[in-house]
C-alpha cells in the first residue's frame, strides 16, 4: 500500500504537471478564436485546433481535482459538477445526477468520485450512460455509480490495478488508475467494488467510505 508521503508526491506532481499544461493549452485556445475572427484560414482546420484545445483543457481541469492536490478542497457535488460535465462531453458519456447527498464530499471524498467515473470510462470504451447515488449512512458514505453501455468489459489492465497483490513495479500506464483509484479509497478506510457485466451490458461500482 502507497505510504501517505508516496501519495502526497503524487498529488504535487499531478497538480505542478498539470498546472504548468493550462497555461499554453489555454493559450492555444485564446490564440484559434482570434484567428477564426481575423483570419482567412481554413476555418475546418481552425475548428480543429479549437476542438483539440478544448478537449485538452477538460482532460486537464479533471484530472487536476482527480490526481492534484486541489481535490482535497472538494465539499459538494456543485463543486466539480462543471468539471466533470465537461469532461463526460469528450470521452462520451451521459450522467444523471443524484437529488439528494451532494453536499457530503468532504475530505477526499469529490476525488474519490472523481476517479470511480475514471474507472467506469475505462470500463465503457464505447461510451454509455451513467446513474450516481451519493447515499449518506449513519456512520458511513456510499457511492454508487451504475452504468450502461453498447460494450462494458474489465480489462486486464483495469484488474490488475484493482488486485491488491499488484507491487508498484508491476504498474503501468494503463494499469495505474485503477491502482490509485484503489489506493486512494484505502487510504481513507473505504472499500471498493467493480463488477462489470458484458453479457448484460451492465455495469456497478460501489464504494464505502467512512462517514
Amino acid at each position: 500500500m502507497m505510504s501517505s508521503a508516496d501519495f502526497r508526491l503524487a498529488e504535487l506532481l499531478s497538480s505542478r504537471l498539470c498546472h504548468d499544461l493550462v497555461g499554453p493549452i489555454s493559450a492555444i485556445g485564446n490564440g484559434t478564436e482570434l484567428l477564426q475572427e481575423m483570419s482567412p484560414m481554413d476555418a475546418e482546420a481552425v475548428d480543429l485546433i479549437a476542438s483539440s484545445a478544448g478537449q485538452a483543457s477538460s482532460k486537464l481541469a479533471f484530472f487536476r481535482l482527480a490526481y492534484g492536490a486541489a481535490g482535497e478542497r472538494i465539499s459538494t457535488l456543485e463543486d466539480i459538477r462543471p468539471v466533470i460535465d465537461n469532461w463526460l462531453k469528450e470521452e462520451r458519456l451521459a450522467l444523471q445526477w443524484p437529488e439528494t447527498g451532494g453536499d457530503h464530499l468532504a475530505g477526499h471524498k469529490g476525488k474519490i468520485l472523481m476517479n470511480v467515473l475514471g474507472l467506469a470510462r475505462e470500463c465503457l470504451p464505447r461510451g454509455g450512460e451513467l446513474q450516481l447515488s451519493v447515499l449518506p449512512e449513519e456512520a458511513s458514505l456510499v457511492l454508487d455509480l451504475q452504468g450502461h453501455g453498447a460494450s462494458v468489459e474489465l480489462r486486464d489492465d483495469t484488474a490488475q490495478g484493482l488486485d491488491k497483490s499488484i507491487s508498484p513495479d508491476g504498474l503501468t500506464p494503463r494499469n495505474v488508475h485503477a491502482y490509485f483509484t484503489r489506493q486512494l479509497v484505502e487510504l481513507q478506510d473505504g472499500s471498493l467494488g467493480l463488477d462489470a457485466n458484458a453479457k448484460q451490458s451492465a455495469l456497478e461500482i460501489r464504494v464505502t467510505l467512512p462517514g
